[in-house]
This record gives structure tokens, sequence and C-alpha cells, in this order.
């Protein structure tokens, strides 16, 4: 894919996107005396969506791009329900995503020759994206249920065209159902015997959150209380600090001037990693956004992919200054601290004192002013929040390359990482291509690669970087705390020599004595306890710690993925489970990078 340059001022809005994905029986169960009721209920349902999603940009238009809402059609033009919905849906403006079970010529046999199957090539050239899934005929059940998951993978509402009976077999209806409700997807009940009003059913109609999975257990509505639906599925947190942390994000403007060094500087002293020009060079989201989508299936739409990069380039540089600049700030803090009390210890040595309490006065505000800007630029959080947002989208990709996308939350999101994130997920919509042959291994290969870039960082650069540098500054403390004890040492046996010996030094040597043994006293502790200050907020050993576990488990899911026999379900489940696994390390890291912010030492 070519690369993608924005050089937008502020990280981008996601435009509002919705997709309805239709589940349903073939003809042998439409019965001709309910099909014009089945069509006339689905026409109505398509237009009630139109007029909730419009009324929900609007409301919400503060968040969402200006441009006309994308709405979206999953079907896999099965005879039937699936070309009902598809043919519905275009004439109200969706775009059209088809996943084939089959190659395209394959699946085609599934119709008789003549009207139907040329309506299947026409629907298909009208599509905006069309998956082929690696299905054979040999499996021809495990194909139609694959194809049934991706429909349901992609969707946030499920239309299904039900006559309420049991299932025809694996991948069916029924299945696929009890499939969306434990998936927790809202879905629509259109009767396929025309004979009662469509209504929906949801799990988040519930008064509490209920595992519900019988489909006469779940709580409905009808079909009027669509937009409540729409609405929930779409608005932004409804916090106030989430709704205010979402604004300041989307405000962000790009920043070119020099990264601070403090840590970097702190890494080449402990003998972690030479200081490289580069650590001051400010990190460029468009270059970030560009190594995002090269990552993205060939076969894939520039125009699919951009957003989400952009998204992904902005956070990430985000991140990456942010924390930079928060972990500079608290080693500035902590040295400028042990400083202060070693400028005040030296002001007893040499005069002039007053030259030594300026700059001991000097350092002390400077550590508040950093402080100080510290809270009111918000560094912490800007760097917190941020990597979270790009590690999730990170993980994404490659899901979309299967054909499917991260489990998200049900309903109104309660966070605005999960929003965000969730809202640019479905601007993707579908991907177009195949997924077979050398395509196949195109999007195994894409997965492969990022559980083998994540093993390399984890097990290379994040590990043994934090291991050495909290082993190195714990033991630069334990040499200063000794230091200062032998010198005390040596200090008291000096002075019980001199006793002995009844002799006595002069009163000017006498006092330099003194003065620099309680300069040593104090300064050098003073560095040990600043040293021991940024190991506990750098939490390095904490960060070593979770990044060896997240590596073993990322090995093992790469170890299976490159054993595992081809089969779509199974890659995907392994996708999941790296997911699972990088956003569970952000999930740990959070709470604790959270709860060790800038403070005065």
């Amino acid at each position: 894919m070519s690369a993608i340059a924005t050089e937008s001022h502020h990280p981008p809005k996601p435009r509002l996107a919705l997709a309805v994905g239709i589940i349903g029986h073939r003809p042998n169960r439409l019965p001709a005396s309910g099909r014009a009721a089945v069509a006339r209920d689905i026409d109505h349902f398509f237009t009630a969506v139109t007029k909730a999603v419009r009324a929900a940009h609007s409301k919400y238009s503060s968040v969402f791009t200006a441009e006309q809402p994308l709405l979206s059609m999953v079907s896999a033009l099965a005879e039937g329900s699936d070309r009902l919905g598809a043919l519905a849906s275009l004439e109200k403006g969706f775009f059209l995503d088809v996943p084939l079970p089959f190659a395209r010529d394959v699946y085609a046999q599934d119709f008789p020759a003549g009207p139907s199957r040329d309506e299947f090539y026409h629907l298909l050239g009208r599509a905006r994206s069309v998956l082929e899934l690696p299905g054979e005929r040999s499996a021809e059940s495990r194909a139609y249920e694959t194809g049934g998951l991706t429909v349901l993978g992609q969707s946030d509402i499920v239309l299904v065209v039900w006559d309420g009976g049991a299932s025809a077999g694996r991948g069916g209806t029924t299945e696929m159902i009890q499939t969306a409700i434990r998936t927790g997807l809202p879905i629509v009940l259109v009767d396929a015997n025309g004979t009662h009003a469509p209504k929906i059913i949801w799990q988040g109609l519930a008064p509490a959150s209920l595992a519900l999975e019988a489909i006469k257990e779940l709580p409905s509505k009808p079909l009027a209380d669509i937009e409540n639906v729409v609405d929930s599925l779409v608005r932004p947190p409804a916090a106030a600090a989430e709704k205010q942390n979402l604004a300041r994000f989307l405000h962000e403007k790009r920043d070119r001037t020099p990264v601070r060094i403090e840590y970097p500087l702190l890494l080449q002293a402990a003998g972690v990693r030479s200081f490289h020009r580069t650590d001051r060079a400010a990190p460029d989201p468009d270059a970030l956004a560009a190594v995002f989508a090269a990552s993205a299936p060939s076969s894939a739409r520039i125009e699919q992919v951009a957003v989400v990069a952009e998204a992904y380039g902005w956070s990430d540089a985000l991140a990456v200054r942010c924390a930079q600049t928060f972990r500079g700030a608290f080693v500035m803090n902590f040295m400028f601290a042990a400083i202060a009390v070693v400028l005040a210890a030296l002001s007893l040595l040499t005069p002039p004192k007053w030259f030594f309490v300026t700059a001991e006065v000097m350092c002390i505000c400077a550590v508040l002013f950093n402080t100080m800007v510290g809270h009111r630029r918000d560094w912490h959080r800007r760097w917190v929040q941020p990597r979270e947002v790009a590690e999730r989208l990170r993980v994404a990709l490659p899901l979309w390359a299967l054909g499917t996308r991260p489990v998200s939350f049900p309903g109104e999101e309660p966070s605005w990482i999960g929003w965000y994130v969730r809202a640019l997920v479905r601007q993707l919509g579908l991907r177009s291509g195949s997924l077979m042959g050398d395509e196949w291994t195109k999007a195994k290969g894409s997965l492969t690669e990022l559980l083998q870039h994540q093993c390399n960082y984890h097990k290379r650069v994040t590990v043994p970087r934090m291991h050495r540098l909290h082993y190195r500054l714990e033991l630069a403390g334990e040499c200063f705390f000794f230091t200062t004890l032998g010198v005390a040492l040596l200090y008291l046996l000096f002075e019980a020599y001199l006793g002995l010996a009844g002799s006595s030094l002069s009163h000017d040597t006498d006092e330099l004595v003194k003065h620099s043994v309680a300069a040593i006293s104090a300064g050098l502790p003073a560095i040990a306890t600043a040293l021991y200050g940024i190991r506990l907020i750098g939490d390095f050993e904490g960060i070593a710690h979770r990044s060896e576990r997240t590596h073993q488990a990322l090995s093992k899911v790469l170890k299976d993925v490159e054993s595992d026999a081809p089969d779509l379900i199974v890659l995907r489940a392994r996708a999941r489970e790296a997911a699972d696994t990088m956003l569970g390390d952000v999930a740990s890291w959070r709470p604790a990078a959270e709860s060790r912010g800038l403070s005065l030492p």
C-alpha cells in the first residue's frame, strides 16, 4: 500500500459509521404469502435506521466529522433474506459489503443458472467490498458457518429474518442468532412468515447487565425504538471526565519542538544505551501512520485505512513524546532535589556561602516550576491514554485483515478510548480481496510479523533495558549509602585515634574535616534517595516483569499460529488471543503508570 501523508493539524475525528448485518432463511423457508410483508418490514427497518443515524450525527456533531454517516450492509448474498436486505439497503444509500463463504464462482453454483445467478453477480458488482473466504465444498457446513460468523463480526446491528424454527444445520439462522446474542449484538427480528411486526431483542435493553442467552428471555422493544438503540451504539461516553479527555485528545496539535533529554541521558549514565541525536527529534505522526498503513493487506483501499493509520500515527507520536517528557520531568525533579541538598552541604565547606544558597534556591524553584508545568500540560495523562489508543489500533489491523473486528463493549462505551477506537474500526468496514492462496499466506504473515515484532521488542529491548536500568540504579544507590557509611566510620576511627594519641588538628583543618564529612553524609544519601525515587516512579522492574510475561504468552501464540493447520476460524481465534495478550499488558501497565504521577520529591 502506498504511503499516507496527511499533514493534519489535529488527531482525526472518526466519521460516523454503522454496519447492519443480515442473516436469515433462504426461499425454502420464506413462504410466498409473506414475502411482500417481509420486504416491507425490511424496508421500514432501513428507513428507521437511516433516520436514527442522521439524528445521532446531528446530536454528536462535535465528535464526528461533518461527512455524511457511513452506512453499510453486510450480506453474503444468498437467495432469499440476504438479497432482500442487500437490495433494500442499496435503495437507501447504504454501501454493500459481501463476505463470501467460497470463491465467487464456486459460491455462484449455489444458485440456479439464469436470473438468480445473474442477480448474484450484479450485486457483487455494486458492492463496496467483496471478501472471498477459504471455504471448501468438502466442508461446506463449516464454510457457511464461517461466512455467518464473518457477517456477525462485521456488524453493529443484526437484521434477522426468522420463522422461529430450529436450525437447518451448522451455520444456520437459529445458530447464528444464538451467536449474536452471546456476542451482545442488538438483533432486529423480522418474522419470515410476515405475520408479526418486527421487534428489537437485545441484552442492552435489560435494566441490569444480565447474561441472557435464550431468545425468549431477552427484553424486546418495537422497531420504533431503534433510534435509542442506535444512539446507545454510537454516542460518546457520558461521564464528564471522559468527554473532557476525548475533547483534549481531538484538539492536540503538532509539536515539532525538540523532546526533553533527561531520560535518555539517564539511560546513558546507567550504561543501558547510548544517547542518540534522534532522542531529541519530535516524533512524526505521518511517518508512524505510513508504517502502520504499510502493514495493511495490499488489496485494501488507501482511503479505507487512511483515517485509522492517521489516528495511530497521532496517538503513537503523542504517547512517545509525552512519555519521554514525563520521564524526563520526574528524573529532573529527583536529581535537582538531590543537588539542592548537595549544594546546601557544600555551602558549609567553601565561601562564598551565598553562591551555594542561591544555587540551592534555583534548584528548588526549578523543581517547583517543572512540577507545575507538568500538571498544567498533563504530560502523564497525555502519555498513558494515547498509548492505549495506539495499542488498540495496532491489534485491530491483523484482525481486520482476517475479515473480523476486535471484540468491543456492547452498547455505550464507558471510556473515550474504547469509543474512539470502536468508531474508527467501524469506519474501516469489510476489507476487499481474498483469504485463499497467496492472500491467505499474506494475512497469516501479517499476524506472524506482528507477533515476531512484539516478541523481539519485549525480549531484546524492554526486558533487558528495564532490568539493567533498575539494577544499575539500585547498585548506584547502594554504593552511595555504603560510601557514606564508610566515610562516617573512617571519621569515627580517625577521631578515636586522635583521642588516644592525645593529638589534635588545627582549628581550620578540623572544621574542614567536619564539614566535609557532614557534606558527604548529607549529599550522597540524598542522591541515593533520588535514585530510589526514580526507580519507584519509573517502575522499571515492574515493566520488565510484565514485559517478560507478555513475551512468554506471545511466543506461545506465535508457535501455535505457525503450527496450526489452515483454518480461518482458528486463525481468528489466535489473533484474538494475541490481541487479548497485548491489551492485557496495557491493562496491567496502565494502573501502575497512572498511580505514579509527577509530584514533588
